[in-house]
Order: C-alpha cells, then sequence, then structure tokens
C-alpha cells in the first residue's frame, strides 16, 4: 500500500490539503500536523480534520528550545520510523521556510513534494526560492559541520496563481 504524507502546520496549510486530496484523489492519506503552544490554531485545525477520512494523524511538537532545535532531527527519525519511506508516494507542506518541515521532508528523500497554496504568499514563496539567500548557505554549512546532509527541495507547485512550475 502506497501513502501520501501532508504536513500542515495552521489550518490554511490543512484547508488547502484537503483540496489537494480532492483535486488528486490521493488515498492512505498520512496527516502530520506541526504545532507550538498556540491553542488557537490548534482547535481550529481539529475542527477541520473531519472533512477527510485520514489514514494516520500525527502531532508533531515543534521545538521552542535551542537544545529542542538541535535534538529535532533525531526526534522526527523516531516519531516517523514507522512509516516505510519506500511506500510513500507524495508528500504535500504548507511552509517550505520552516526547518522543520525542511528535516521531515529531508527524511523521505525522492519523492514528489508539492507545496501547497498559502495564499498570497505562494508567489513570494516561488521568487525565494529561485534564489539561496545567505541566511539559507550558513545553515546549510551549519549542517554539514555535524555530518548532517539536509537536501535542497525541489517543490512542485500547487497553487490557483499562474506561476511557472
Amino acid at each position: 500500500m502506497e501513502y501520501n504524507i501532508f504536513i500542515v502546520a495552521g489550518p490554511l496549510h490543512l484547508m488547502n490539503s484537503i483540496e489537494a486530496v480532492h483535486e488528486f484523489k490521493t488515498e492512505n492519506n498520512i496527516l502530520l500536523i506541526l504545532y507550538t503552544d498556540n491553542k488557537r490554531q490548534l482547535e481550529q485545525m481539529e475542527k477541520l480534520i473531519g472533512f477527510i477520512n485520514w489514514h494516520t494523524i500525527k502531532y508533531l511538537p515543534l521545538p521552542q528550545k535551542n537544545i529542542d532545535k538541535i535534538l529535532f532531527v533525531k526526534n522526527i527519525h523516531n516519531r516517523l520510523k514507522d512509516i516505510e519511506k519506500d511506500k510513500i508516494n507524495k508528500i504535500f507542506v504548507g511552509e517550505y521556510r520552516s526547518d522543520h518541515v525542511n528535516h521531515i521532508v529531508n527524511y523521505f528523500q525522492n519523492i514528489n513534494i508539492y507545496l501547497v497554496d498559502d495564499g498570497l504568499a505562494q508567489v513570494s514563496y516561488h521568487k525565494e526560492m529561485s534564489q539561496q539567500s545567505l541566511k539559507v548557505k550558513i545553515r546549510r554549512l551549519v549542517y554539514k559541520a555535524i555530518f548532517y546532509k539536509l537536501s535542497r527541495i525541489k517543490y512542485i507547485f500547487y497553487t490557483i496563481y499562474d506561476i511557472e512550475n
């Protein structure tokens, strides 16, 4: 059985993921909800979850302290090891700028990755992705220094806006 993973960190990401489920007619969908202590945002997402019959729902707390950020890569591995990498068909994400999302996507290599619409920000995302900022270059050097390879991810845009890709 093949699975599709949807990684969301907010209600708009979840809404657009639900739309993507219908558009792509995906089945066996795994929902990964990244959350902080923002209870209102989590409540809004909880109301939307029932619109789709998710195969699995996992909650991943986002690190708040620096030490937790360092351990996040290990935590991802522990939390996602029951999902067989070779059985993932597509991944849908709502936020590409998050290191947390990039670590999760990096965990599942060589899969079609879709960036779901995040409103008007999607247009600026496209522009940002075509250039690699100094901050991103430095971050990659730091990861390389600790022998962790954070691959550059090629996203396929799933958006209503008329942009290339």
